[in-house]
């Protein structure tokens, strides 16, 4: 009798465990995406307001000290920024710490699929 009150307890708190890790992902999800939403709105307001050289000469400086997304690459060899760029420059380095990028691209992705 011991040993089956110990499991049931065992059973609902990896129970209680599992949903509420669940439910603690689908708000960050949730949060996640208004505020990829957001920022993008960010960029592009930025992108329209000023003018082009700036952030040309800003992004050439900014991919000298990362080398996170192989785009970033491409688009300082072609010496091009789109509005893109833009998106990851404000919201990934200048507002996200580096850790916090890959766990909140996968989900907004996760967040995408699920729609």
């Amino acid at each position: 009798l011991l040993t089956y009150f110990f499991v049931s307890i065992l059973v609902s708190l990896s129970l209680y465990s599992f949903i509420s890790f669940f439910s603690f992902i689908s708000s960050v999800i949730y949060v996640s995406s208004y505020y990829y939403y957001f920022i993008f709105c960010i960029g592009t307001f930025v992108l329209v307001y000023d003018n082009f050289p700036h952030y040309q000469n800003y992004y050439q400086k900014f991919y000298r000290r990362s080398h996170t997304l192989s785009t970033m690459k491409e688009a300082h060899n072609t010496n091009d920024l789109n509005i893109f760029d833009l998106y990851v420059i404000f919201s990934f380095e200048c507002l996200l710490p580096h850790h916090l990028i890959y766990s909140f691209v996968l989900f907004n992705i996760t967040y995408l699929v699920l729609l």
